[in-house]
């Protein structure tokens, strides 16, 4: 009796691992800016779209590509930034089991020209 009960729990414990392993999924975020050129090191933060709690953070390759792996199925924002460009914000993602998610994000050059200075 001990050793079904042994055998039982193994089962179900090892059903429950395997259910969390398969309810996360992944998202690639291709950055870009104004003239469809891909953005390097650009910073990509993953978010919680409820509270906007931080997830996850990536850095952009040199092919403007962000992965984020080994994300929980749920709805997210994503935010991204780089030094002389606008800061902006996805819209809310939902992240399913049905599709990996793929985004392209479009970054405005953000640069001012400074006015006259007196010293």
């Amino acid at each position: 009796m001990k050793t079904i009960f042994l055998i039982l729990s193994l089962v179900i414990i090892n059903g429950f691992a395997i259910e969390q392993e398969n309810s996360r999924g992944k998202i690639m975020i291709l950055i870009v800016n104004d003239q469809q050129l891909p953005l390097e090191n650009a910073a990509v933060e993953l978010r919680k779209s409820k509270d906007s709690s931080l997830v996850k953070v990536a850095i952009a390759d040199k092919n403007g590509l962000a992965e984020l792996d080994n994300i929980r199925f749920g709805a997210y924002i994503i935010k991204v930034s780089l030094v002389n460009y606008a800061t902006i914000y996805s819209s809310v993602l939902n992240l399913s089991a049905e599709r990996l998610q793929l985004a392209k994000m479009f970054l405005q050059s953000g640069a001012m020209q400074l006015g006259t200075v007196t010293v």
